[in-house]
């Protein structure tokens, strides 16, 4: 499966939003997109095809985003954290924790309509690789898909029990155009151990293929 999707991403001039030039090409790009709402998938959705990306699948809630990731096998997950009775972290800790799941692996960018700080700790914690704030315009999201395949987190095991993209990298929330940084941890470091499994890769080697 890994061989399969190597060069799923190469650079293309018509890939990336009009003003921010050159980019990738997402055509062959596999999207499943979860949220509890028909407008906001329709969203969504929209974006995405303006991005070049046209193999979407849908999914309407934790359980049938849990479901449709054997049937479909995403490229790239993107759930909204509003979802009641439960919600996109539930969804994200289910994932990650799930040792029988090839998409445990998959980047998971976290959709939300907040952009406290708090918040966006949360994410990181839950192991989602990006979030982002609505509205969002195509170039923002562009921006957090490029930011994946160029600059892919290694996947860490630490003592603590988690196991997910490495945490130290700096996470950027883009929200109308304001920039959040994510605050540091206080000088406290967490033990990492190296992910002994085969499938723990680089999201470069394993989904977006050698530059």
């Amino acid at each position: 499966m890994h061989n399969e999707r190597a060069d799923v991403i190469r650079s293309w001039p018509s890939a990336a939003p009009r003003e921010s030039g050159p980019g990738l090409d997402l055509q062959r790009v596999r999207v499943l997109i979860i949220g509890d709402n028909p407008f906001s998938l329709w969203l969504t959705r929209s974006t995405l095809h303006a991005l070049n990306i046209r193999t979407i699948a849908e999914a309407n809630g934790v359980d049938d985003g849990i479901a449709a990731l054997e049937s479909f096998a995403p490229d790239l997950i993107l759930v909204d954290w509003e979802m009641p009775p439960d919600d996109g972290i539930e969804f994200v800790k289910r994932v990650r924790s799930n040792t029988k799941l090839d998409a445990r692996f998959t980047p998971i960018i976290l959709v939300s309509g907040y952009s406290e700080m708090w918040r966006v700790q949360v994410a990181r914690d839950a192991r989602v690789n990006e979030y982002v704030v609505k509205p969002y315009t195509a170039k923002a999201l562009y921006a957090k898909i490029r930011a994946i395949a160029e600059n892919p987190r290694p996947f860490i095991s630490a003592a603590g029990g988690y196991f997910g993209p490495d945490r130290r990298r700096r996470l950027v929330v883009v929200a109308h155009e304001r920039r959040y940084g994510r605050q540091t941890d206080h000088g406290h470091r967490e033990s990492e151990l190296p992910e002994q499994n085969s499938k723990s890769q680089n999201y470069k080697s394993r989904l977006w293929g050698e530059r």
